[in-house]
Formats: C-alpha cells, structure tokens, sequence
C-alpha cells in the first residue's frame, strides 16, 4: 500500500508505469521488428546510489571522479541488486537473470561484482554498497535515491553528484530514525526496475520442431575433413553428401558420396576435378541429380545411386545454386546465373525432352531466387530470395504462375530449405543472429526456431516418405582481417587477424579520424556491436541486442554516433547509438525493406535505399528530434538503386542499380548517369566504398576476390589484395585507404546430422 499511495510523487516513475500492452505502436518505434522493441524498453529512470548518479540507459554511473562507462551486463547486475535493496540475491539467481542467454560460469559474476565495486570505490572488506554473504549472494546496502527532477536532464546527467540539502552525507551504516527517509524511494526504484525487467527481459522464442521429430541431434557422418548438402533418400535409409576430404583423386576438391543411414562406410560416386554440390534424389531412389563445376565451367548432372557414368544435363555459362525433382521425376527446377555480372533465377528442365525454359514466378520482383523445392506434391515452389539490397526471405509460389507470397524474412542469409510430407511446414537454415533450424507453416505463420545445438545448422533435407531430418552441422571459423598499406609504390601490404575470438567476428568498420573500429562480434554469445582501438585493443562492448541480426555499421562525420541496421520478421529497422552507450534509437523509414549506407556529409541525415512498391529508391532521411513522429525522406534520385555515398565536396552521388552490374555517379542535383566500374558483379554490391577521391572495390577474377583501388579523378586503378574468405560483412576503409578490413569465412569443419521423424507426424 505504501507503494501504491506513494507512485503520484513520484513524477519520474509515474511516467515508466504508462507503458503501453504487447503491440501496441509507438511514436518512432514503428520500423522495429517485432521482439527487438522488448529490448529497447524503457529503461528505469536515473537514481542515486551511494550518491552516485547511476544512469541505465547509458550505461553510466556518475560520481566525483568523473563519469564510468561500463558494459550493458554488468550494469544489469546492479539493477538486479537494486530490484530488492537490503535483500540477499543468491549468485545463481542473479547468473539467471542476467546471462539466461548463453551458458557462463561464475567467474562472470564475480568479474561484474568487481567491477561495480571499483567504480563505487568499495571494500569488500568493510563493504558500505555492495555486502558478498559468504556462500549465498550479495545484497545492496547502500542508500537508494530517486533523481529529484528529471527533467534537467543532461545538465544533471554531467553534473557532480550532490547530497541532498546540501549537508555531509549520512552514515551508511545508520540504522536510526533517519533510516527510514529512503525507504519510499528505494520502494520506488525497485518498482521501476521490476517493471524494466519484466518489459525487457528476452523471451526466447517458442522452440518448434519437436512435433515433426524426436530426440537429440545425431551424427550421421564424421569423417575427416568436412561433409555438406546432406540428401535423404525418400525413404529416409540412405544419405547423400559432398565430401571435402583429403583423399580424393587428383584436381577433385569434393566429391558426391553415399552411405547406408546405419552404415559407417560411405561409397563416392564422382571424383571429377573441380566440386560438386546440391545433390539430391530422384523420386523413386534410383537417380541423383547434383551440380558440378571445374575449369570446363558448370554443369547439371546425374549419376546412378549405385555408380555408374555421369551425364551431363544442362551447362550453364555461371554459377548453379540449388536442384529439386519434382514429385513425378518429370521436371528437374535450379536457379541459375547466366552470367558472372547477372542474376539468379529459377530455370526447369524437362528431363526427358532435355528442354530449359525460365519460370515465370522469377521475374515477378526485383532480385536473386535460389535453392527451389517442390512441395510433395508438385503444385507448389517454395525458394530464397535475396533482394537488391542484401535482404533474405523464404517465398512460396506456383511453378507455372507470376506471383508469390513471403512466408518468412529478416533472420539473415538462408541456406537450405525443405519441406515436410504433409506440405504444412518447412524447415529452412538461418544465419541471422543465432545460427540455426526454423520451421514455418506454408501460409508464412508459426515461425519457430529447431533446437540442433550450438553450432552453425544449414542446408536441410527431409524425406519425404519418412519425414527424417538431415543437416549439415558446420563449425566456422569468422574473423576480421586487418590489410596495413606500408606503401603504394611497390604496393606493400601487412595482413593480420583483428581481435578474434572463438565466437567469431561478422564485420567491421573505421572511425571518421581512423583511431577507432566498431565491429560486430558474438564473443558474449550474441552478435553485438563492440568498440575497440584501431589495431583492435581495448574492447568495450556497446549494445546488448540480445541476438538481432545487426549489420551495415556507420560512423557519423563526427564520430559521436554509429547507425547500423537490424533485420526484422517482414521489415528492416534502421538503429542510430551514441559511441558514449546508451539506448539505440530508431529512425522511421518510409517502407518494410531497407539497406542503409550511410551519412550525409554533415551528419543531418542517413543515405537508404528503401523499397517503395517494387523499386528501390535512394533516400535521404533526416535525423532531426522533429522526425521521430514521421518519416520526411526524401530521394536523392529518380533512378532506382541500391547504395550510394556522396563525394565530389557534396556534388557527386555515387550509386549501385538493381539488377545492373557496375558502380554509377551522377551530379547533383541530378544529372545524367554515367557508369565509372563496369566490372562491380551485382554479387559485390555491398563490397565497395568511397574514400575522399578513391573508390575500393571488389572485383572476381576466375570467382576469386580481389581489392581495387580507384582513382575516380582519372588517376587510373590497381589491384590491391587477394581476398581469400571474403564474407558478406562488407569492406571498410581507414581514412586515406591506409588501411582495409574485410569479413572471412572459412569451414573449420562439417558433419551431417540425423534427427529421426516423431511418432506423431510425418508417419
């Protein structure tokens, strides 16, 4: 009851208790993904502890020394301490609640609960904040102080600490009359900080899967070296691979492989030079039809389940990314890329006429379809698409129609997709956040991720008689690579790992000045934007997105912020964070799909491509405090594209085009379009950057990566840097090209795993 009559004083807290119900909009929240905005919930007011100003959401505590940023985790240790001050928090209480995310030991908290105490300078020994109860927890035992007036905000926020009325402060250790003065605000605080984690607390997503199969993850392969594209004949007994091993025949890099599901013996059915990949199963068993490429280019192919001759099918001038049979052996549907510089599509087969014709349901929008699968019954397409600006969703569609329907997006790049007997569900790989399994229902609802472990999941295969499960389990090895220009005349370059960790670093990218590098890493378990100094020391975590999938990181002009992009269920979200920490905010967009860029050069506004209906347009979309409420983007071109950046002083606008190969730049205002790198693949639309009067770039060269380095005022190029690995982070460019840091991805290893079909599905 005291809690009760005591809420209307107390201004600062009546405000955190008007909080909205599950859904509901709110102003500049509204390009959020769904389940990120828990993250971002209000954070309890700034408090006073030991009359120190502890402020939450910047994860900041000031005191007479000064302010002292520290990392989000340990500030959430504080605030679980301070949910019930003078109360004992048992250790695995407080790990639970703090790190229910990842699995951590002790030494965690201990690190933490040092850290806070250094900060608030106190001894263990003759504690007065934070009392250890030797073999049970820690409790606060400090005062506990509401911010009388909120609203001075930053002039409080950097001002020292004062006691209240100005007096000595009180004994800490006290317990007399006076005692009690703090009781009500530290009620007050406490209620504030209950309501914060309840609101913001992750709720892990409800698992799936476990109607559809049963029992732990169990390996169906573990040979040396590595075993990908698992396919599981229609019976579920037998399973086909790729393998990557060392003894192969000569020029063979991997082979097409099979083995009995209860068998450790496996026979390889081709040993050509080159690979192979996307193998997968005839209708009755007896065939599989997989891609192979070498030196004489790529190709579709077949071979006899029990060995034989391989025929050829179908050559194509590029890359074959995904096969699938149809449920009557008629028809063989890939996506294919006629050209280095196009687009994949969705092309079928007639396998007894040997006739291509491209589907339809491809050209309906802008974009790249990969790794088709008929449903079981042959009516129905499911594939990835990959949009112009970097974006994956699962589509579903009618072979012979011209529209399609997204059944799921913004969980990152996909990789693999089947779909059960029934024909009610898929399941498909993910690599946004959390790198695993989901199963979605085929009208796009019920989106829910597979338990499989902590390793990367990917390239699913189901049998369609059976409902068995395979997978391919893959262990990466991801870091940020560090090229230091020595010298330009001969080129003379220093190559090293920045920060790595066995979690792995997805991309990065330089300060306006060069003395900084924000980077996204999953060290604490979860991708999160860490910052840390230039050769990649002094690591200071920034965010705690709680597994987002975050990318496409920007420095503003004046390095005091960072906006970066979040990938959301059916929207993308664009995020701006003050390098100081605190809360991301968001910045409302004029539609669902988005790819941010960058800065204006006076860092007033951002450079986005969002898509408008079935274009992609340029935008310019202001940060001003008046812009919360309401998008006021404007385009910076009549001509759809992708990316931009701005040079030339402000008057040249450099730009990517859906669906064109090349790097563009027009005058502004807007001139006519002139192509500058005709050599830019649509593949590397996301790898090039401007840097004063230079463009870095990426171009392929027999499929492998390199570096160029542009003069765009005629000066001419050079190759820079082979690029072995390159990912799908992006580059970045120190100031003046001294330096270059780009995301490599390498297969440490591979296994194929087996869940068995439940009793009660799939049978």
């Amino acid at each position: 009851m005291a809690c009760r009559g005591s809420t209307p004083r107390l201004p600062w807290l009546a405000g955190l208790l008007r909080i909205k119900p599950e859904g509901s909009p709110q102003p500049g929240s509204a390009r959020v993904p769904k389940g990120l905005m828990e993250d971002f919930a209000p954070y309890p007011p700034p408090f006073r502890l030991d009359g120190r100003l502890v402020q939450p959401d910047l994860n900041r505590i000031d005191g007479p020394e000064g302010p002292v940023r520290m990392e989000p985790r340990i500030m959430q240790v504080l605030l679980v301490l301070v949910q019930q001050p003078g109360k004992v928090i048992p250790r695995e209480v407080i790990l639970e609640r703090v790190w229910s995310d990842q699995i951590v030991g002790e030494e965690n908290l201990t690190r933490a609960i040092s850290e806070l105490r250094r900060i608030f300078g106190d001894d263990p020994r003759r504690s007065r904040v934070i009392e250890t109860i030797r073999n049970h927890g820690y409790r606060i035992i400090a005062d506990i102080e509401p911010v009388a007036d909120p609203s001075a905000g930053e002039a409080e926020r950097d001002a020292p600490p004062e006691m209240p009325g100005g007096g000595e402060p009180a004994s800490r250790t006290s317990r007399g009359p006076g005692r009690g003065k703090w009781l009500i605000p530290a009620v007050a605080v406490m209620l504030a900080v209950v309501l914060f984690w309840r609101v913001r607390s992750p709720q892990a997503p409800e698992q799936g899967g476990r109607e559809f199969w049963s029992g732990p993850a169990v390996p169906l392969t573990s040979f040396p070296g590595g075993e990908r594209h698992p396919a599981l004949s229609p019976d579920g007994r037998r399973v086909a691979f790729v393998w990557v091993g060392a003894d192969m025949p000569p020029g063979c890099i991997s082979a097409l492989s099979i083995k009995q599901r209860d068998a450790e013996a496996s026979l390889r059915l081709t040993g050509e030079s080159g690979w192979c990949a996307w193998p997968v199963w005839s209708p009755d068993g007896q065939m599989l039809a997989y891609v192979q490429g070498g030196e004489d280019g790529i190709a579709l192919c077949s071979v006899a389940a029990l060995g034989g001759a391989v025929r050829i099918l179908y050559r194509s001038r590029d890359l074959i990314e995904g096969v699938d049979w149809s449920p009557d052996g008629a028809t063989l549907v890939f996506s294919a890329r006629e050209e280095e510089s196009g687009t994949h599509k969705l092309m079928s087969l007639d396998y007894q006429a040997m006739t291509i014709a491209e589907l339809q349901v491809s050209r309906e929008i802008e974009g790249e379809d990969l790794q088709p699968r008929f449903d079981p019954v042959g009516a129905d397409l499911a594939w990835i698409h990959r949009d112009p600006g970097g974006g994956f969703s699962l589509r579903r569609g009618k072979p012979d129609g011209r529209s399609s329907v997204e059944l799921a997006s913004g969980l990152g790049p996909l990789s693999g997709l089947a779909w059960l007997p029934d024909g009610g569900h898929l399941v498909f790989g993910a690599a946004g956040g959390p790198a695993r399994l989901w199963t979605v229902a085929s009208e796009g609802q019920d989106l829910r991720p597979l338990d499989t472990g902590p390793e990367y999941a990917m390239t699913p295969s189901v049998a369609r008689l059976t409902g068995d499960l395979a997978f391919a389990q893959v262990r990466m090895d991801r870091d940020l690579v560090r090229i230091q220009v020595v010298s330009r005349d001969p080129w003379k370059l220093e190559t090293r790992s920045l920060a790595p960790s066995t979690r792995g670093e997805l991309t990065g990218e330089f300060s306006p000045d060069g003395t900084r590098i924000a980077l996204v890493s999953a060290r604490s378990g979860h991708p999160e934007i860490w910052l840390a100094g230039a050769d990649g020391s002094d690591l200071m975590r920034l965010t705690d997105l709680q597994g987002a999938a975050v990318s496409r990181l920007r420095w503003s002009p004046a390095g005091d912020r960072i906006a970066f992009q979040v990938a959301g269920q059916g929207q993308d979200s664009v995020l701006t964070i003050s390098t100081a920490g605190g809360r991301p905010r968001s910045v409302p967009l004029p539609g669902p799909r988005a790819a941010l860029s960058g800065w204006m050069p006076g860092g007033e506004a951002l450079i986005v491509a969002v898509r408008t209906g079935s274009d992609w347009r340029l935008q310019r979309i202001p940060l001003s405090a008046e812009n919360h409420h309401g998008s006021k983007a404007v385009s910076l071109l009549t001509l759809p594209a992708t990316s931009g950046a701005i040079g030339g002083g402000g008057h040249i606008l450099y730009f990517t085009r859906p669906e064109q190969p090349g790097l563009w730049k027009t005058h502004l205002p807007e001139g006519d379009p002139e192509l500058v790198i005709p050599d830019l693949s649509l593949l590397d639309q996301g790898h090039w950057r401007l840097v004063g009067d230079h463009v870095a770039w990426v171009q392929r060269i027999a499929g492998r990566p390199f570096l160029v380095w542009k003069n765009m005022e005629g000066g001419g190029e050079s190759i820079v840097a082979d690029l072995p690995g390159l990912g799908v982070g992006g580059l970045a460019v120190a100031p003046g090209g001294a330096a270059i840091l780009y995301p490599r991805e390498r297969i440490a290893a591979a296994d194929i795993m087996f869940m068995a079909a439940s009793d009660k599905k799939n049978q």
